[in-house]
């Protein structure tokens, strides 16, 4: 009987000591699946932090594209870590990007980048540039190109591209690309179209919708100019403005001076130009755009005006001269259709565009910066 019970003794020992060592394997597994679990959740926030420091320089990029450099100091986020992060012209072997690319290098760090415990990184390249060609039209419509009418008398001096639909006649749109007509240049041999030029109207559903400029950095333009048509007044017109028919800049040019860049005329309702007058400047009928996104005011041009410059406008554009004396120099683009019912020359002009796009590059008015490549980064480079 006493063996009896030592043999249950032993016997109860050695399922104690086999759960002990059970118990302790399982309690080791949980403090390393805690741990495990612990560091891989601090990895995500330290990427998500990495994020965060990309979408930081990308919003400041949007202002101030080309001199913003990064954070100066790593920035906090409470109760997750710190991130920072530093924008550059150059690849990381020193190399320079291509023109208007630059690199962002984003870090995130749990708890601090003094004491990281983890550390992420990501590297972005970002380019901001407009659309290809899009300085390069006469007539720009994000929508339908119409001529419409009896017995026009036009003359589109330059390429015409389009979205959606043509219609009418558009015969008279002609551009040779030997000789693209300039303010200085006779434009008589621009519409002959010799064989093997480029198609003089392009249809491209690409194009739709119409790119949006950064409009608060064109308004400022306009403000910072005065007008010298109208005493101690800008270059922003309100729907008063409109109404009252404040005279416009009459010169493409501000000051008529190369060097100062465009007349930039903001214009905050729907635009009707007519009579005999010369205006000019890039005029930029986007009504209240910077607090409704989605407004789109039209623009319509007749009688015998003379623009000496460009028109962007948001919604429709048409053009309805009478006589064949109306003249754009300059072209024009629209979110909605532009419709030619009348007559009237439109001349594209190489100057003006590169003065424009000069203007849109310079004031950071061009599209929000795009991300083309993005990876995140192995060997981490704490810079």
């Amino acid at each position: 009987m006493r063996n009896n019970k030592g043999s249950i003794l032993i016997a109860a020992y050695g399922v104690l000591f086999v759960l002990l060592i059970i118990g302790g394997m399982l309690f080791n597994r949980t403090v390393f699946e805690k741990k495990f679990y612990d560091r891989d959740q601090e990895s995500q926030m330290a990427f998500g932090l990495a994020e965060a420091g990309v979408d930081k320089a990308l919003s400041a990029m949007k202002s101030a594209y080309l001199s913003y450099a990064g954070t100066t100091s790593p920035v906090a986020v409470v109760g997750t870590g710190e991130y920072e992060a530093k924008v550059s012209d150059t690849n990381r072997d020193g190399s320079s990007l291509p023109t208007n690319f630059r690199r962002i290098v984003a870090t995130g760090y749990i708890p601090s980048r003094a004491q990281p415990r983890v550390t992420r990184q990501i590297e972005a390249i970002v380019k901001k540039t407009l659309p290809n060609n899009f300085f390069d039209y006469a007539l720009y419509t994000a929508e339908d190109l119409r001529f419409s009418g009896q017995n026009l008398a036009y003359d589109v001096e330059g390429k015409a591209i389009y979205a959606n639909t043509p219609s009418g006649d558009l015969s008279d749109i002609c551009y040779d690309n030997n000789d693209p007509p300039t303010p200085d240049d006779p434009t008589d041999d621009v519409c002959s179209s010799p064989e093997g030029s480029e198609p003089a109207v392009t249809h491209d559903p690409s194009i739709s919708p119409l790119l949006r400029f950064v409009f608060s950095a064109l308004r400022a333009v306009a403000a910072s100019q005065s007008n010298p048509n109208t005493v101690n007044r800008n270059n922003i017109y309100t729907a008063e403005d409109l109404k009252k028919k404040r005279p416009f800049p009459s010169t493409f040019y501000y000051n008529e001076n190369p060097a100062n860049g465009p007349n930039v005329v903001y214009v905050e309702g729907a635009m009707a130009l007519s009579g005999g007058d010369v205006v000019g400047g890039l005029f930029l009928v986007v009504g209240n755009v910077t607090e409704n996104p989605e407004v789109a005011v039209d623009s319509t041009v007749g009688g015998n005006i003379t623009i000496d410059g460009a028109i962007y406008t948001r919604g429709e554009f048409t053009l309805n001269g009478g006589g064949g004396e109306l003249n754009i120099t300059g072209g024009v683009w629209a979110g909605g259709d532009i419709l030619v019912d009348g007559g009237g020359t439109v001349e594209y002009s190489r100057e003006y565009m590169d003065a424009i796009a000069s203007l849109i590059n310079e004031t950071g008015a061009a599209p929000a910066p795009q991300i083309v490549s993005w990876k995140e980064n192995e060997d981490i480079e704490i810079i």
